[in-house]
């Protein structure tokens, strides 16, 4: 037979506590760091820089096929 707590009687659930990382961040969030300075900057040129690589090699493609 089971025994089913009283109203009066509270059961807690102990949740375990989230793993860091070295640095003190829970890797299993989801909180969005912002990117900002240098590092954005690198980031967005290298964006460019990859778009135009590829737009490139696309023209010469789309050029040479035909022929």
């Amino acid at each position: 037979m089971s025994v089913v707590p009283h109203s009066s009687e509270t059961v807690t659930a102990q949740l375990p506590t989230p793993r860091l990382s070295p640095e003190g961040h829970d890797p299993q969030s989801t909180e969005r760091i912002p990117v900002s300075g240098p590092l954005r900057r690198l980031l967005v040129w290298y964006g460019v820089a990859s778009l135009g690589v590829y737009l490139a090699l696309g023209a010469v493609n789309s050029v040479l096929l035909p022929l």
